[in-house]
């Protein structure tokens, strides 16, 4: 889970220095023309989620973490995807978080 707070957090910087979200993992956070959230991979660093931006404009965005295939995660049928907003609104509850 830690992933989606640390998009969101990335998120929320480039909202600060460019005054609009991206719909880009990656390029560069401070490239406000054509830049992303200078991340390298979609995927959660320890390797068991894809994160997704399932939605993004220049004033919200919604971030969604799946379990990649074949992971344990897949095992964890109640929080499978979770997801977070620009609101800061958690899915699918907050048991998952």
């Amino acid at each position: 889970h830690r992933i989606l707070t640390t998009i969101a957090a990335l998120q929320e910087k480039r909202l600060s220095e460019c005054a609009a979200y991206t719909a880009t993992f990656a390029g560069n956070i401070t490239d406000c023309a054509a830049g992303g959230l200078g991340m390298v991979s979609s995927y959660s660093p320890d390797g068991h989620y894809e994160v997704t931006l399932t939605s993004s404009s220049s004033t919200e965005f919604s971030l969604s973490a799946a379990p990649v295939t074949g992971g344990l995660q897949l095992q964890d049928t109640q929080c499978q995807t979770i997801t977070l907003n620009s609101l800061g609104l958690k899915g699918p509850n907050t048991n998952c978080w």
